[in-house]
């Protein structure tokens, strides 16, 4: 049994040294800790060490919601393995696409008129939460249907966009381009704590990652932190989440004194256990590669579809809380479990390599196309995190709204600035 444990907390720690190895071996502008593919690994790999630790000095996790399934301890380990396995094949294939073909153009042209960016931030503010207040209402929006769920996708987009420069534009003539990031997260916060209070949402502390990542590619150069503030602002990222999680637990009743394994709300690792014990039981028929192609079906409007698709966090819920999903209710999915789905093991190298790709490909636009690439890769970077947290499709459409807000964006800019002229 001690072979075992150290078996697995060495493996974790050699595959954790290797993976950030492999993903800072690539082409970089400055220090260029707003990397895609090292925001990618970063928050999975942590819990991944945590997950270890925890498998180590033998703390019981079916005690925690998210860990219930987790009665074995070969189901600790053998998630450990796959999702190192998973980590690993990422890494690898970002460094060798990223080397393979990386943009070498960093010169941007950023003209956006100030007044403008404020003006556009209060409009869309005052729509945002206009049309969010409708929605939780009594009004029955079930008419209009995909539509609806569209126009809301735009609208939380147009406000994530015109938010992180509103951000943007505060805090790019700072001198000290680490005391504008730590002013940033200080007005970020401030901000979420009082959108809170309102919507009941953490979700605006996602513009930190975002406009921060705009001043980095724009005003910074990939230099706007250091590596001592990249691990506070990861360690510090998880400590905030873990108060929120352990005072969430212990207003619901399930208090426990393991503070830090209230780390994230990382429910797809016991997805991914669900989903590949029922493969391996043919409790679930193998994919075959099928769902890859439904996340490029799903971008067809429904009305013309050749056939209708269920997204898997869908299949999931209907297959496995059949009762829950009944009342509304539905969980994150995991990229290993698709991978896992389709072609077992060879597919969770295959949905890697899948991720590595796109993340190059966002990676590249980000100082190829002017203030069109550096606003889609903001706004793309937290996909880094959700990645890993839903399927392909959940990927795809996040892509490809966010290529459609940040033209009409710049198209609503430009049409403006010829009517001022």
């Amino acid at each position: 049994i001690q072979n075992k444990i150290m078996g697995v907390l060495l493996t974790t720690l050699i595959i954790t040294y290797f993976s950030f190895l492999f993903v800072r071996k690539v082409p970089h502008v400055g220090r260029d800790y707003f990397d895609f593919g090292l925001i990618f690994i970063t928050p999975v790999l942590l819990m991944l060490c945590y997950l270890a630790a925890a498998y180590a000095i033998d703390i019981d996790l079916t005690q925690f919601k998210k860990w219930d399934l987790f009665t074995d301890k070969e189901n600790v380990s053998d998630m450990i393995y796959l999702y190192l396995f998973y980590v690993l094949i990422y890494s690898i294939s970002y460094c060798i696409l990223a080397n393979y073909k990386s943009s070498a153009r960093v010169k941007i042209d950023f003209k956006l008129n100030k007044s403008f960016i404020f003006i556009s931030y209060i409009l869309l503010s005052v729509l945002f939460f206009t049309f969010f207040a409708s929605s939780s209402s009594n009004i029955d929006f079930s008419s209009i249907g995909g539509f609806y769920g569209q126009l809301k996708n735009i609208f939380s987009r147009f406000y994530l966009v015109s938010s992180a420069l509103f951000f943007f534009i505060i805090f790019i003539n700072y001198k000290d381009p680490r005391k504008a990031f730590y002013m940033l997260v200080a007005f970020i916060v401030l901000f979420t704590i009082i959108s809170f209070i309102y919507t009941h949402s953490r979700g605006s502390l996602v513009m930190i990652i975002i406009a921060a990542s705009l001043l980095d590619t724009i005003r910074w150069r990939g230099s706007i932190i250091t590596k001592i503030d990249f691990i506070t602002l990861i360690l510090g990222g998880a400590f905030i989440f873990s108060l929120f999680n352990f005072v969430e637990a212990w207003y619901l009743g399930s208090f426990n004194y393991y503070f830090f394994m209230q780390l994230y709300e990382y429910r797809p690792i016991q997805t991914t256990l669900e989903i590949v014990q029922s493969v391996d039981n043919g409790d679930i028929p193998l994919r075959y590669g099928s769902t890859y192609m439904d996340s490029i079906v799903g971008l067809i409007p429904s009305q013309i579809r050749p056939y209708e698709i269920q997204p898997l966090s869908i299949f999931y819920a209907k297959t496995f809380y059949l009762d829950a999903y009944n009342i509304g209710w539905a969980a994150a999915f995991s990229g290993v479990a698709e991978g896992y789905m389709n072609f077992k093991y060879a597919g969770v190298a295959i949905q890697a390599f899948i991720y590595a790709f796109i993340s190059v490909i966002i990676r590249n636009v980000r100082y190829s196309y002017g203030v069109f690439g550096a606003i889609f890769y903001s706004i793309s970077l937290p996909l880094a995190y959700k990645m890993t947290r839903g399927d392909l499709s959940y990927v795809v459409h996040n892509i490809f709204w966010s290529v459609i807000v940040v033209f009409l964006f710049l198209l609503f800019y430009k049409i403006i600035k010829n009517i001022k002229c």
